[in-house]
């Protein structure tokens, strides 16, 4: 069986290093990037003076007084996030980034026989540099356990190397492990991989029955997950067009209701997410896009409204509308939440039901021929009345 070749890329001090291309008078200055009111990155020099991440905005100011604190600029950082990325999906098909710095990339299969996977990573490396201005750290093994570790040294290891690398690999450098389990290995006198090994198994499961499994596949560098194909996203679109020019609100947000509960329920069948929504609406010979990126992902039909009227509402300019369309891009897989006390699987279960029958009835009958009960407040019998026969060609008795 091929061994793998997963790569992990970290582009270290991203959010400075994106400032400092972006303004070369701020080189050799104290910088920090700051989010809402914490910093969130910090160059050497204001490290050197204390400034850490999480640390309040104003108490880093206070310790390093001539610290320069910038805000986050979203924009400027998804844009070199897709330059870099893009530049990788040229020799890789499959990558998963993990975050806007950093993400993992599959050279299985990639490489030609006359190039490792050192100098094709390092190629890489080089041709981002060039492209963005942006240094960085990689390290590469036959699963992401390992090329992640590998790239806190920048080295590339084969299968046959993890055992001796692991060995000596301290148990601190694992940042996305609890850090109770950390430090309870600490208090037995386990503080590398190595020590780890060396524990009977037996002892190791009467120890820490819930993560017997997790320290077994760290002792012996096992990580079944696979790179997941997350980049270059994927979309979802719905679209609906209108008979007659529209510049009714109440009729135009009747058609993003209808989208809406479409985008909602194949996103759920899914299994994912959104972070990106765009809305492009079609006038006569022409289109207009509007476009915006979420700190919050959506995924249900209610949240994807909002959003999508909030863009139609700053856009409208008073012009018959002739169709809609609704866009979700960045999607990634849905994260586990906490549901509410009442909720049950039956619930839920009746829930996606009763969408998918109101969708057949709008099929069979038209679009307007089914509201919500909330809607029903809002509307005067004959307006209700117009509305169906637009649609239907008749007035219903």
């Amino acid at each position: 069986m091929r061994e793998k070749r997963i790569v992990f890329l970290n582009l270290k001090n991203f959010y400075i290093q994106a400032e400092s291309s972006a303004n070369s008078e701020l080189n050799g200055q104290p910088l920090a990037v700051f989010r809402g009111s914490r910093v969130i990155d910090a160059c050497r020099v204001a490290r050197r003076e204390g400034v850490r991440e999480g640390m309040l905005a104003g108490h880093a100011r206070r310790i390093c007084p001539g610290l320069v604190l910038l805000p986050y600029n979203r924009d400027r950082y998804r844009h070199l996030f897709r330059e870099v990325w893009d530049l990788v999906a040229c020799y890789s098909p499959l990558i998963e980034p993990i975050d806007l710095h950093q993400g993992f990339f599959d050279l299985t299969g990639c490489l030609p026989r006359d190039i490792s996977l050192k100098r094709r990573v390092r190629e890489i490396q080089n041709q981002i540099l060039l492209r963005t201005g942006l240094s960085s750290r990689a390290g590469g093994g036959p699963n992401k356990l390992l090329a992640r570790l590998a790239a806190r040294k920048g080295v590339f290891l084969s299968r046959a190397e993890a055992k001796s690398f692991l060995t000596s690999t301290p148990l601190k450098t694992f940042g996305w492990i609890d850090q109770n389990l950390i430090g309870r290995l600490h208090r037995l006198g386990v503080t590398t991989l190595g020590e780890l090994i060396s524990i009977p198994e037996g002892l190791l499961a009467s120890q820490f029955p819930r993560h017997r499994s997790l320290l077994h596949r760290l002792s012996s560098g096992i990580d079944p997950d696979p790179v997941r194909p997350l980049y270059p996203p994927r979309s979802l679109e719905e679209e609906i067009q209108f008979d007659t020019e529209q510049d009714d609100w109440e009729m135009l947000q009747n058609g993003l209701s209808i989208l809406c509960n479409r985008l909602a329920q194949r996103l759920r069948g899914r299994g994912e997410e959104a972070l990106e929504v765009s809305l492009t609406l079609y006038y006569r010979g022409r289109k207009e896009e509007v476009r915006q990126s979420l700190t919050r992902p959506i995924g249900e039909s209610r949240r994807i409204l909002r959003a999508v009227s909030l863009l139609l509402q700053k856009n409208l300019r008073g012009r018959g509308i002739v169709g809609i369309r609704i866009s979700l891009s960045e999607l990634r897989s849905r994260r586990a939440e906490q549901l509410d006390l009442f909720n049950n699987e039956v619930l839920v279960d009746r829930y996606i039901q009763l969408q998918e029958t109101m969708e057949m009835i709008r099929q069979r009958y038209g679009q307007f021929s089914l509201f919500n009960g909330g809607e029903l407040k809002r509307r005067r019998p004959e307006r209700m009345a117009r509305l169906i026969f637009e649609q239907q060609g008749r007035w219903l008795p």
